[in-house]
């Protein structure tokens, strides 16, 4: 059933032949602090690094660090845009979460420098997503957090409603 490997091992396992030992590069403390790779729901500061194309000439990569004091502390994540006409609210909207201003460019078309969003703060929101994939499609109904929007660094859940 193309487990043949894995079959074999359990085989000299389980006779006692050969037991494992898995040595992991890290101390207890680094394991017992170990989690997710991905952040609570909630509203979360961070600092934005260089945005890059995550599809050339399709979608811009904002890629963050939490940077505030709890679990979530020091996790990655990132925010994609599109940017065709109907998908640019979403860079304006991080954009000005940002505070950093768009231009016009020599050939008239909106610009921004992507160095001008390195370093600044921002409150990115993390919402709850169910992988809506159908099995066909590798989908597995798993529950998982994602990076959803870009706020001001000073906006609170009070701010928001929530």
């Amino acid at each position: 059933m193309g487990y043949e490997r894995e079959a074999k091992i359990y085989e000299i396992v389980s006779e006692g032949e050969f037991m494992p030992e898995f040595i992991l590069d890290m101390s207890p403390e680094e394991f017992e602090k170990a989690g997710s790779k991905f952040a609570n729901v909630g509203l979360h500061l961070a600092e934005m690094g260089l945005p890059e194309w995550e599809n050339i000439n399709s979608s811009i990569r904002f890629p963050f660090i939490i940077i505030e004091q709890g679990l979530d502390n020091g996790k990655e994540g990132k925010i994609v845009a599109g940017v065709s006409n109907k998908a640019a609210w979403k860079i304006k909207e991080i954009l000005v979460a940002l505070g950093v201003s768009s231009k016009t460019d020599a050939t008239g078309k909106v610009a921004f420098n992507g160095d001008d969003c390195v370093g600044k703060q921002f409150k990115v929101l993390y919402t709850e997503q169910i992988d809506s994939r159908t099995p066909e499609e590798g989908g597995t109904g798993t529950k998982y957090t994602k990076a959803e929007t870009a706020y001001p660094a000073n906006t609170s859940n009070e701010t928001l409603g929530i």
